[in-house]
């Protein structure tokens, strides 16, 4: 038999709400519904066995609401109901659902230690910081255990959120909330899908040793101006964590992420956790197209499988330090801390490769190595980058590398003389400026010889048969060593184009040479003909 109560009343105390809470129904299917009520000096059912099915819509609690320790058998339930003194469960067990939709809630949600066997929903609530400072104010689940789905939807956290040491069990969905304080997610654990996409973070958001079980999503993730310090504003920090899914934070706009941190100040802002956390670990895809971020700290980081910086625009500093990429890495448009935009930024900007290692392929255009600004700009980085994209068979990118290298490493007239004329072997346009000077040089010289050429017609007429004439001779002295001889009359002559035939092949042998450094097919073909 059904046990079914609905108050109506306008006003009634807590207490007399706790003692119907508390009655023993045994097993009975009971519904206790309560609308539009004002419930004044408190509810507390800390440590009772409720069996009734609760369900509080558009009804308002002036005191406190205690759960802790407490036993709930069946559903609970609060929708668009305000609470003024916060709500706690703490080391309470809930068999079945827990609901919090469209409530506003100050001095915040207390549940550490909780167990939540059924889904867990708080979505679409509004957690104030009633004196403007989200101190010692929270929505606090440390240490709790969530059997089944979570959803914090289009929630507003004005207070700072604790989720340490939490256990999630089944998909987690915190999608487009608002964080106006800091948020942190120590030694978590997700166990199933788990999705921020769409939030706003004003703040701190720290994950320490977190496990993503499986697919993490920080997709289209936004900045809020808020009260927080710029170093710190619209910040994802990831100490040591671990992703065994794939993980994504494409079209997010960010301050910065940090696999781990290495600024001093967030140190200080973590300094209630360990400092032994290893580096980010990524098992399977990295995603971080069309990221806008000024920071990207992947110092120590391990990446397994694919990653993905497509049209990432990356504006004061990046750090591959240690980073270790196993599988194929694009850079696909990706805009690089170093260009002309950035020069105007007063903070240390530019992208350090330190012992980077890139055992795959590198989509990586040649353009986009130019505009790099190095933080630790040596001889010796570049070397290790030049060695790490020879291995990944990426051509263009190792030219560049050893490019740089070579011009920190020029010393004296012969590395000078190899700048100038080639680029150290990979400029071979330089190579064609040099031939087309020399040709015309030349032909400078073999218009000086020629002047009985124009004695009869006009002027224009004389100085075009003339012209063309020089520049037939020049270019057929170029390509045969005896055309010259042959139509030389002097022996100075003869040797002149001896020697103007011999310079332009030896410019055509290193223009092919280089040419062939920078084209990959002819990179390919060269290496195979020649030992």
């Amino acid at each position: 038999m059904k046990s079914n109560k609905r108050l109506f009343k306008l006003k009634f105390s807590g207490k007399d709400l706790a003692k119907i809470l508390s009655e023993d129904i045994g097993q009975k299917a009971s519904f206790l519904d309560i609308t539009r009520c004002y419930i004044y000096d408190g509810l507390n059912c800390s440590h009772k066995n409720i069996n009734w099915n609760l369900g509080v819509e558009l009804s308002y609690f002036d005191g406190e609401i205690l759960f802790d320790n407490a036993i709930l058998k069946r559903s609970i339930g609060f929708e668009r109901c305000a609470f003024l003194n916060g709500f706690s469960a703490e080391n309470a067990v809930f068999e079945d659902q827990f609901y919090l939709d469209r409530s506003y809630v100050q001095k915040g949600v207390y549940c550490n230690g909780a167990v939540f066997q059924g889904p867990l929903d708080l979505s679409s609530d509004y957690f104030d910081n009633d004196d403007g400072t989200p101190v010692n104010i929270s929505v606090s689940f440390r240490n709790a255990k969530i059997q089944k789905e979570v959803t914090f939807n289009h929630s507003i956290f004005d207070v700072a959120v604790i989720f340490d040491e939490a256990v999630f069990n089944a998909h987690t969905s915190f999608n487009r909330a608002i964080f106006h304080g800091d948020e942190s997610f120590d030694r978590t654990q997700f166990n199933d899908l788990t999705s921020f996409q769409g939030i706003r973070i004003a703040g701190l958001m720290r994950f320490s040793k977190v496990k993503f079980q499986k697919s993490a999503f920080f997709q289209s993730i936004d900045t809020l101006s808020g009260s927080e310090s710029n170093d710190v504003r619209g910040t994802l920090c990831f100490f040591g964590a671990e992703f065994q899914g794939k993980v994504f934070f494409d079209n997010s706009r960010l301050n910065s992420i940090l696999f781990p941190i290495s600024n001093i100040n967030f140190y200080r802002k973590a300094q209630d956790i360990e400092q032994d956390f290893e580096g980010l670990l990524c098992k399977n895809l990295a995603s971080f197209k069309s990221l806008n971020c000024r920071t990207i700290d992947l110092y120590g980081a391990e990446f397994q499988n694919f990653v993905d910086f497509s049209n990432a625009d990356i504006g004061d500093y990046l750090n591959f330090d240690n980073v270790i990429f196993e599988d194929k890495v694009s850079f696909y448009q990706t805009h690089f801390p170093g260009t002309e935009r950035d020069k105007l930024k007063k903070t240390t900007i530019g992208v350090s490769f330190e012992n980077v290692r890139f055992a795959k392929e590198i989509e990586l255009d040649y353009n986009q190595i130019i505009n790099w600004k190095l933080a630790d700009n040596s001889a010796r980085v570049w070397a290790n980058l030049e060695h790490e994209f020879k291995i990944s068979d990426n051509l263009l990118a190792q030219n560049q590398a050893m490019y740089q290298k070579n011009i920190l490493l020029k010393k004296g007239f012969t590395s000078e003389i190899s700048y100038l004329f080639w680029g150290f072997g990979v400029r071979p346009i330089r190579v064609l400026f040099w031939l087309f000077l020399l040709q015309l040089m030349f032909v400078a010289t073999y218009w000086t010889q020629t002047s009985a050429l124009g004695l009869d017609g006009f002027i224009g007429k004389k100085t075009l048969s003339r012209f063309k004439f020089v520049w037939s001779f020049s270019r057929k002295t170029a390509v045969s060593l005896s055309y010259g001889v042959t139509h030389s009359k002097t022996p100075f002559f003869k040797g002149l184009t001896v020697i103007h035939a011999i310079l332009i092949k030896v410019l055509l042998v290193f223009f092919l040479i280089s040419l062939s450094n920078v084209s990959p097919l002819l990179h390919e073909i060269f290496s195979k003909l020649l030992p």
